[in-house]
């Protein structure tokens, strides 16, 4: 008896654990997406067959920044209702992540879904000045030689905001200026 016992706790104790562990679901989305936007079908994710998702009642439970998504309740569809801008939500933590919870009833389950909003190389690179003026000595500076400039800033993280710039001769940089006086 004592045998039945420690297999039934085992039991119930695994399956509490698959319950919190498969309560869990992930999506990404890149920024700026356009509203109406599918992230994922969440009834068949949460494996709800055709019609189950209006017939049990899922849907969204109100959470801070929600209304950025929706949930289609014919199709069980997880849909942005408009755009997201990863450096508003988000600034430079990485990764950025929305959290909802889903509710599911009978039988009445809760479900946590992470949207994960990538960054798109979006905004340009700004300096702190727009314009920079040099005076450089003609006698004392060295062909080759180098002066430095202030770095520029960019809004987005990882990749797209690794910086590489160089000046070239054009209308607004000269770099064979003569002044005659």
């Amino acid at each position: 008896m004592g045998e039945r016992r420690c297999a039934a706790v085992r039991v119930l104790v695994l399956q509490a654990a698959w319950a919190l562990a498969g309560g869990q679901v992930r999506y990404s989305v890149p920024e700026e997406a356009e509203a109406g936007t599918v992230v994922g079908r969440l009834a068949q994710d949460l494996g709800l067959e055709a019609g189950e998702a209006e017939a049990r009642r899922l849907r969204l439970v109100a959470q801070g920044r929600r209304a950025s998504v929706e949930l289609s309740g014919a199709s069980g569809a997880l849909l942005l209702s408009s755009r997201l801008d990863r450096e508003q939500l988000c600034a430079k933590s990485a990764p950025c992540a929305l959290r909802l919870e889903v509710l599911l009833e009978r039988p009445l389950r809760v479900f946590h879904v992470e949207l994960e909003v990538t960054d798109i190389n979006d905004n340009a690179p700004v300096f702190p000045a727009q314009r920079k003026n040099l005076s450089i000595a003609e006698l004392t500076t060295l062909p080759g030689s180098r002066f430095p400039l202030e770095g520029a800033s960019d809004a987005d993280i990882g990749a797209n905001a690794q910086l590489s710039y160089t000046l070239s001769p054009s209308e607004h940089f000269l770099s064979g200026y003569t002044k005659i006086e």
